[in-house]
């Protein structure tokens, strides 16, 4: 290290209007060096990414006040600078990488565009040497045919991909400091660690610093030199990666990294083998393909998303879907809480094919399949109280008087660790672990048999996915509900299913009990996830990864290798 690239002494952040400003950030202190990753940690409403965006200048307009404190950039303090002044270090010395790349391009303009007009702005060159240097960093960050890319939109990314765009953009200015805000949370693990390389790589080929903000603790000990610990405003510790992990001087700290899910620590959750009876579930033989209509433009090109998977879940059985995005995965449990229809084959929820079902009938069977989402505020009425928002299934589903389901949805609040008196608030009043049990008490209202979670912790804090994977295995044991969970985290899979599912472009590749597919792994492709996955171990840094194949990965007929274990062939 060579130096400190960034001196923050004493920073002080609050919200709110004159006279009534709140402090949120209390006087905290912190250097990044050249060519350092430094990693930020703490759960929402820390203060973690309050404090990129004051550095930035992005702190929201007559709402969002720096109180006090200094910012020393290069000799620069970034709190006194003019809006001009700023505008010349955003982006051409410090970057920043969003959490969400959808929302931060710009759907209706190209990603050449988005990607030349910083060095266009900053006149560091002509645009076709803009174009010719886009081209360049796409092909550096892993995106093949990048002159072709450069004229394609946001929309005709994956999700992953847009991340690598957003990478490419913020280095193409060759920033000194890049900030990169939850740059990981909504990726596949594989994805994950080829972002996670990427960035390393870029660092030590430029000498750019890092500052990381982020929950996953895996993530922290892959990369990161050293770590800011935060706490309600505050920076509770400052340690190196092992020293915060095998050591902790802090009981935040301490209580952050207890609550990380391990691929190496199995709960008892996870080993408890049930001989269930009969199967709640039976997805038989099932095929969907989007695409391949004829519009005015020409036929558009036909996707296999499920490929004759077939999969049957007991009564009060956990599985999990694992897999890469476009796996097939949510497909499947849209497909059970029949959000879509198959093209082919037969789901049967407690003994009913609710793929040939419509009207009334229909309605009846969908009550026993509910869905969780991802992000339950998306999913949640913004103009309903939750009182409302449980109690309308009970209303549709039952013959209840209003009195009746307002009284029942009370009680589902309790029932997800909530208070009844919470049923007259707004989905906006709530942090998003509560906004989740809300979601999974609206799933609890029909009384159904299975319930479908597609990615249900994946955008919450450590401590609060550990409530939420608690208040699901809670639930499994009072009202033996059956669980098909969705996810792409391997530990949190690990904590909650009894088996697991691997899915790769539409089919199951291997399926057994949890332990047996995590320990012993039989395909190519388990194996290759497994290596991806980050680990909360700092001593694990540099591991070996397992790269795909040459001859591409074993795809055909399920196979019995041993005694509940199928692997293709």
């Amino acid at each position: 290290m060579n130096g400190s690239v960034l001196e923050v002494r004493n920073l002080k952040v609050g919200f709110g209007r004159k006279g009534d400003i709140q402090e949120v950030v209390h006087g905290i202190s912190f250097s990044v060096n050249r060519g350092e990753v430094l990693a930020i940690v703490g759960e929402s409403g820390s203060g973690k990414s309050v404090t990129a965006m004051s550095l930035m200048g992005l702190l929201p307009r007559g709402h969002g006040h720096v109180l006090g404190g200094s910012a020393t950039f290069e000799g620069k303090d970034l709190f006194a600078l003019n809006a001009t002044q700023l505008q010349e270090v955003r982006g051409r010395q410090i970057g920043m990488v969003f959490q969400e790349p959808m929302t931060s391009l710009n759907p209706v303009v190209n990603i050449g565009v988005q990607m030349t007009e910083g060095l266009v702005a900053h006149g560091i060159c002509s645009q076709s040497e803009a174009n010719a240097r886009a081209a360049a960093m796409l092909e550096r960050v892993g995106i093949a045919d990048a002159k072709q890319r450069l004229k394609q939109y946001p929309h005709e990314f994956s999700g992953g991909m847009r991340q690598r765009v957003m990478v490419a953009m913020a280095m193409l200015l060759k920033p000194s400091l890049l900030i990169a805000d939850e740059p990981t949370t909504a990726l596949d693990v594989t994805i994950q660690a080829q972002i996670l390389d990427l960035l390393k790589g870029l660092i030590a080929e430029t000498g750019t610093s890092l500052i990381l903000i982020t929950h996953d603790m895996g993530v922290v000990a892959e990369i990161a030199d050293r770590v800011l610990v935060m706490q309600h405003g505050h920076l509770v510790e400052t340690a190196t990666p092992n020293d915060l992990y095998n050591a902790p001087t802090h009981p935040y700290s301490r209580a952050l990294l207890d609550a990380v899910p391990r691929l190496d620590k199995p709960t008892e959750s996870a080993r408890r083998i049930v001989a269930w009876a009969q199967p709640i579930l039976c997805i038989d033989d099932i095929h969907k393909s989007f695409g391949g209509r004829k519009t005015l433009f020409g036929s558009t090109k036909q996707t296999h998303a499920l490929n004759g998977v077939s999969l049957d879940i007991m009564t009060g059985e956990a599985v999990a879907l694992v897999g890469e995005s476009g796996s097939g995965k949510s497909t499947i449990g849209r497909a059970v809480a029949r959000l879509i229809d198959v093209d082919q084959g037969r789901i049967l929820v407690d003994g009913t094919d609710i793929s040939s079902l419509a009207g009334q009938a229909l309605r009846r069977a969908r009550a026993k399949a509910q869905m969780i989402f991802q992000d339950p505020y998306s999913s949640l009425d913004p103009r309903f109280t939750v009182g409302q928002t449980i109690a309308e299934p009970i209303l549709i589903h039952g013959k209840v008087s209003r009195q009746e389901a307002s009284d029942e949805a009370a009680a589902l609040l309790e029932k997800v660790g909530l208070s009844a008196d919470m049923a007259d608030r707004l989905p906006h009043e709530f942090s998003g672990g509560q906004r989740q049990r809300i979601a999974i008490a609206r799933a609890l209202a029909t009384r159904p048999s299975i319930l479908v979670a597609d990615e249900p912790t994946s955008a919450l804090d450590v401590s609060v996915q550990a409530q939420v994977l608690d208040l699901l295995a809670k639930l499994r044991s009072e009202d033996n509900l059956a669980l098909l969970f969705i996810s792409h985290d391997l530990a949190v899979v690990r904590q909650i299913s009894n088996r697991i599912a691997v899915m790769r472009a539409g089919r199951i590749v291997e399926i057994g009990e949890t332990d047996t597919v995590l320990v012993q792994p039989r395909h190519a492709y388990t194996k290759a996830l497994l290596s991806a996955s980050p680990t909360p171990d700092p001593a694990q840094r540099g591991r070996q990864r397992i790269t795909s194949p040459d001859i591409g990965y074993a795809n055909g007929p399920l196979t019995q290798v041993a005694q509940g274990h199928w692997v293709a062939s």
